[in-house]
C-alpha cells in the first residue's frame, strides 16, 4: 500500500535565514531613491481599487496577500514587459516583500538598478529580479534540507544521507525495512518541492509515517497543507519517479 500526496503551495514558511536580508523595497529605500514610497503607495492603491470594482469588499485582502506572496519568474516578466519605464518596472516588483538580497550586498543591488533605469533597460531589470528569485530557492534549499532531517529524526528515522547540494534527505527506522526519501527540489515556478517517498511498509503505516513527518515540518515553520491523497494497492509505497509525492513549498525568509 502506499499513500499519494500533493499539498497546496506554500507562500510563507518560518524560516529563519542564516544571514541577514534586506526586501529589494528596503533597498531602494536606503539608496535615495525619489519619489518611492509615493510611486508604490500609487501602485498598491491602483491594484486595491481595481480589484474593489471587479470583486467588492475582499478584494482588499487579496490585493494585500498578492502583494506578500513570493515573485514567481513569469510575475517578473509580466511585470517588466507590463510596465512603462524600467523606473515603473523596479517599483512594482519591490512590492514582493519576498525578493531580497543578504545586507552585505544590497549597495552594489542598489547601482546595479539605479544603472538599469538610468538606461530604461526593462529586460535587465527583469533580469536581476530573476537572480533574486533563484538565489532565494538556492539559500532556502539549503535550509530545508536539515530542516527536514531534524523532522525525520523526531518520528523515529535516522538520517544516513543528507546533501545539500543534492537536496536529498534519505532516513530508516532502525530495526525495519521503514525507509523515508525526501528531495528539496527547485520548483519551476521559482518556488521548493518536497518530493516525499516511502519504503518498507505495510497496512496503514505509511499513512502514520507521512502524517507525522508533516506535524513535524509545521513545527519547524514548514507548513504544508493537504490538498490531495489517494491509496494506491497495486504497487509498494517507494516511487522511484516520484511522482504525486509533491509538497509545494515557498518560504518567506
Amino acid at each position: 500500500m502506499s499513500e499519494i500526496r500533493r499539498t497546496t503551495t506554500i507562500e510563507e514558511i518560518e524560516v529563519p535565514s542564516r544571514e541577514p536580508l534586506i526586501s529589494l523595497s528596503e533597498v531602494l529605500a536606503a539608496g535615495g531613491w525619489l519619489a518611492f514610497q509615493r510611486l508604490k503607495l500609487a501602485a498598491t492603491t491602483a491594484v486595491v481599487t481595481t480589484k474593489l470594482a471587479v470583486r467588492g469588499g475582499i478584494a482588499v485582502s487579496d490585493a494585500i496577500r498578492e502583494h506578500r506572496r513570493q515573485a514567481t519568474f513569469s510575475d517578473v516578466d509580466g511585470i517588466a514587459k507590463g510596465s512603462t519605464s524600467a523606473r515603473e518596472a523596479v517599483t512594482s516588483l519591490a512590492a514582493f516583500s519576498t525578493l531580497q538580497v543578504p545586507s552585505r550586498e544590497a549597495s552594489a543591488l542598489n547601482a546595479r538598478l539605479q544603472a538599469l533605469v538610468a538606461t530604461n533597460d526593462r529586460a535587465g531589470v527583469a533580469a536581476v529580479a530573476k537572480g533574486l528569485v533563484a538565489a532565494r530557492q538556492d539559500r532556502l534549499k539549503a535550509q530545508l534540507v536539515p530542516l527536514v532531517a531534524e523532522a525525520c529524526r523526531s518520528i523515529g528515522f535516522a538520517p544516513t544521507q543528507m546533501t545539500s547540494a543534492g537536496g536529498i534527505v534519505a532516513a530508516y527506522r532502525e530495526g525495519t525495512r521503514q525507509s523515508l526519501s525526501i528531495e528539496v527540489l527547485k520548483a519551476r515556478d521559482g518556488g521548493i518541492q518536497l518530493h516525499l517517498d516511502a519504503d518498507g511498509f505495510e497496512g496503514g503505516a505509511c499513512v502514520v509515517a507521512l502524517d507525522a513527518l508533516q506535524t513535524e515540518l509545521r513545527n519547524r515553520g514548514v507548513h504544508c497543507d493537504l490538498q490531495e491523497r489517494h491509496r494506491k494497492q497495486s504497487r509498494p509505497a517507494f516511487d522511484g519517479n516520484r511522482l504525486g509525492h509533491r509538497l509545494h513549498v515557498r518560504c518567506a525568509n
